[in-house]
């Protein structure tokens, strides 16, 4: 969401003091998110973003990517054919029949 306050507020040709982003989620109960950011935390999460960015592109150029296993592997399209991955649930495979 703050991904999209932060395009809103960079691409506006006036400046807004705040952004206010709301996610409906039909299919459940309550499901209405509604969070707002003020200018302070849109500069702030803009820097989080600009590096984030630049991490990414860093990675996609060089020869030998730097591969970390976590929570996120679950929706990777790659996570079959990861080598890090593999290690990580080849140790914990054999862990469980240690």
């Amino acid at each position: 969401m703050a991904y999209y306050a932060v395009a809103l507020w960079k691409q506006s040709k006036i400046r807004p003091k705040g952004i206010q982003v709301q996610v409906v989620q039909p299919r459940i109960r309550n499901g209405l998110t509604i969070v707002d950011y003020q200018e302070p935390e849109l500069e702030q999460w803009l820097g989080v973003l600009l590096r984030g960015g630049e991490r990414a592109l860093l990675q996609v150029m060089t020869k030998k990517p730097e591969l970390r296993v976590g929570h996120y592997c679950w929706w990777c399209k790659a996570r079959d054919s990861c080598p890090e991955y593999a290690k990580t649930r080849k140790n914990s495979a054999a862990e469980d029949f240690a």
